[in-house]
């Protein structure tokens, strides 16, 4: 009896040693801003260096447009959130959202047209058919406001044609169907030239802060310090060398309350 009791207690110490070395498993929601398998080449480099360690296991998975990412954001569907920066802002202060850490980088758009469009800056625009990402993208939202500023008003004087990522809004420009589109700087340099050959760059929108890496609420502190600190290691790493976003720093308080602006458009 004391032989089956010691058995007992020993297959339970071996079973709970085995549960806590495991790696955590954990799903990062990218933000739909290109194609699945472009997320997926940027970021790879990423969840290859976080799981290094073998303390997690983390999947990379996304939605198939901003609506829907919005709504599995508030449904806490993932564990981590790899956002855009006024959408990070909104669900930190709606739904207690973690600061984990930020790209390095700044989000900026690029404004195209054809080579031999007569659009040379935002005010040739006028009377045109632009392309832009989903309306509430922090790039739809940048482009509106310096459209604005030159009296430029959608429905009225310009016609604004919306694609459902950043990277289609190209390709809306490329097949003819808009006379300029707005996305991604990165993006841009990104395109196979084949398709670059008969575009050129009119200008650059005003620059905003980087994504923003959250977690859920209730994570718990130790996990996202282990979390943040991998983020930040990448940097040194040969692939975060290159990484498309140059690397990851700290998320500060001036960077999200820089973002209350843009982050008015969930409310």
């Amino acid at each position: 009896m004391k032989f089956q009791r010691l058995s007992v207690a020993v297959l339970l110490l071996f079973t709970s040693m085995l549960a806590s070395a495991a790696p955590q498993q954990l799903t990062m929601g990218i933000f739909p801003y290109a194609s699945t398998s472009q997320l997926v080449s940027h970021h790879k480099n990423v969840k290859k260096h976080i799981n290094k360690t073998d303390e997690f296991n983390l999947s990379l998975v996304t939605a198939t447009d901003v609506p829907t990412y919005f709504k599995n954001l508030k449904n806490f569907e993932y564990d981590l959130i790899y956002s855009a920066p006024h959408i990070a802002r909104f669900v930190e202060k709606k739904y207690g959202y973690l600061r984990v850490a930020m790209t390095s980088h700044q989000i900026r758009g690029v404004l195209l047209t054809s080579k031999n469009s007569s659009i040379h800056t935002v005010s040739d625009l006028k009377d045109k058919k632009i392309s832009m990402g989903p309306t509430k993208t922090i790039l739809h939202q940048i482009m509106l406001k310096q459209l604005k500023k030159n009296n430029i008003v959608p429905g009225t004087n310009i016609e604004l044609k919306v694609a459902n990522t950043h990277s289609n809004a190209i390709f809306n420009l490329v097949n003819s169907e808009s006379d300029a589109a707005v996305t991604g700087i990165k993006l841009w340099k990104k395109l196979p030239q084949r398709h670059k050959q008969g575009i050129r760059e009119v200008g650059l929108t005003d620059p905003t802060t980087g994504f923003i890496i959250l977690a859920k609420p209730g994570t718990n502190p130790t996990t996202i310090k282990k979390l943040r600190e991998s983020f930040l290691s990448f940097n040194q790493s040969l692939a975060g060398k290159t990484y498309i976003f140059k690397g990851f720093k700290p998320i500060t308080d001036e960077a999200m309350e820089s973002l209350d602006f843009h982050a008015r458009v969930f409310e």
